[in-house]
């Protein structure tokens, strides 16, 4: 993977706090700055950063967020198109698309054994959430 997702993980602890910001976390205004947040947290996802996904599915459990199909569908479409905006600012620039590879080292790492099985179903249980969270 070639560029950072910090960036991107600093824009959606941003949107977070945007949404805290808001009296009533459930209100509308506060449910759309959440959205962003998820949609910044999976646009790290398409980038290949797993942990970033992991605080976005948290962040939906800690404030017991529910969406519908159509807001779910709204902030995969918003990630992908964040996605699409910045490669494209990328390519312009001239350092052309995306590499979304993971480095060897990082494979390897998520496939080592971890004491006592630490972690072994980490990355499958945040890739099952997530699809769940985008299924309607």
């Amino acid at each position: 993977m070639i560029g950072s997702t910090r960036a991107i993980a600093g824009a959606a602890l941003r949107a977070e706090g945007a949404a805290l910001n808001h009296e009533d976390p459930h209100s509308p205004e506060s449910k759309q700055d959440f959205m962003e947040a998820l949609a910044l947290y999976e646009l790290g996802y398409l980038r290949g950063d797993r942990d970033v996904l992991r605080s976005g599915l948290a962040l939906a459990r800690q404030f017991d967020l529910s969406f519908s199909p159509e807001e779910k569908m709204e902030i995969h479409r918003r990630a992908k198109r964040l996605y699409r905006e910045l490669e494209a600012e990328r390519v312009l620039r001239g350092f052309g698309p995306f590499d979304n590879s993971r480095p060897p080292a990082v494979t390897n790492w998520e496939l080592f054994p971890r004491p006592n099985d630490w972690g072994s179903n980490y990355y499958d249980d945040v890739v099952a959430e997530y699809k769940a969270l985008q299924s309607p």
